[in-house]
């Protein structure tokens, strides 16, 4: 029975996340074809791509729904509330002209979940560290696709307080992958708004998983770390990080309004592992002038 319902919640959080991918695509796709009809926004820099030495840099915070299953720390699935902070970062490079855009993510995430039962809870900690080179391959007057490749690279614990023998699950992974920005600039009434979609797939890597029956004491003592390090793909390790975000002048700058999700799963080490992030969130948009040595 428990197992019926384990893949039941498996599943739902791997629709859940697959739809959410699956709108992500939707958006990029329609928003091509609805460009002509879509309103003049000359003036408005909301969505408006940075220029050379510019930064548009976006500070947000956010909540939402996390779920967890660990089999090295229980065979339960947990879930629960969490906290975001994320700082996102977009540049243009004058020298580059290829790779035009340099994109970057730095996130914080904690979250407090239980198990169905209600009698074991488990803490999450977890950051992740993006970066990718976009060249664009769409650019209208109100639309704009940016692509490239990207480094990717997660780190944290899971942190089981009911289970006393392994109580903490490190996790971490470093891979190389893609990077997606969609952003499609219109107007709602006189208010110049943009639609900023963006994807960010691992496509190979390393990934730290502890095989099931082996306890980080025993890996330290007998330096077997090799075992502990798995090649990670889309087929042994399904990964993606996914929002869409609704930009808003607000005076000078804009206000952000966003929801995301992202699944990071894997079946190494004689276990499984999936977490889950469903995320609604609010920030701070503004652009600002990069200088180098002084000037």
């Amino acid at each position: 029975m428990i197992l019926i319902m384990k893949k039941r919640i498996l599943t739902t959080a791997s629709y859940r996340c697959s739809k959410f991918v699956f709108g992500s695509v939707a958006v990029i796709m329609l928003s091509v074809p609805v460009k002509m009809s879509a309103q003049e926004t000359t003036g408005s820099m909301t969505g408006v791509l940075p220029q050379p030495f510019q930064v548009v840099e976006a500070v947000s915070i956010g909540t939402g729904f996390s779920e967890a299953l660990d089999e090295y720390l229980s065979p339960n699935t947990y879930h629960g509330g969490s906290f975001v902070f994320r700082n996102d970062r977009l540049y243009c490079s004058e020298t580059e002209k290829y790779f035009r855009y340099g994109r970057s993510r730095n996130s914080l995430i904690a979250s407090l979940m239980t198990n169905e039962a209600g009698n074991g809870s488990q803490i999450e900690i977890m950051g992740n560290m993006f970066h990718s080179w976009e060249k664009p391959l769409l650019q209208y007057s109100r639309y704009d696709l940016l692509a490239g490749p990207s480094v990717m690279g997660t780190y944290g614990v899971l942190w089981n307080l009911r289970n006393s023998n392994n109580p903490a699950s490190a996790q971490g992974w470093l891979a190389a992958g893609v990077g997606v920005d969609n952003i499609f600039r219109f107007r709602i009434g006189r208010l110049p708004v943009a639609l900023w979609a963006t994807l960010w797939m691992p496509l190979a890597g390393a990934r730290f998983a502890v095989d099931y029956d082996m306890p980080y004491y025993m890996l330290v003592e007998k330096g077997l770390y090799g075992k502990a390090i798995h090649f990670m793909c889309p087929i042994n390790a399904p990964t993606s990080y996914n929002d869409v975000a609704l930009l808003i002048p607000l005076g000078r700058n804009q206000l952000s309004v966003s929801l995301s999700a992202d699944m990071t799963s894997d079946n190494m080490g004689g276990k499984r592992t999936q977490i889950t992030h469903y995320q609604f969130g609010v920030g701070y948009v503004h652009r600002f002038e990069q200088k180098y040595n002084g000037r």
